[in-house]
């Protein structure tokens, strides 16, 4: 259920980064609150996401 994910304060949310040329993926950043958002600088320096917490 959508909303006991986001209300429960569980912190199992990861971000990756695959890499298409190796066909391999790594985690970027563990134990997250319900990340979401995710955004690439134009010159792909740089990463953007939120993290949604109730508290």
């Amino acid at each position: 259920n959508f909303m006991q994910l986001v209300f429960s304060g569980e912190h199992s949310g990861r971000l990756f980064k695959y890499d298409p040329a190796k066909m391999e993926t790594t985690v970027l950043v563990r134990n997250l609150a319900f990340p979401n958002g995710v955004s690439l600088s134009k010159d792909k320096s740089f990463v953007v996401f939120s993290e949604c917490t109730i508290g």
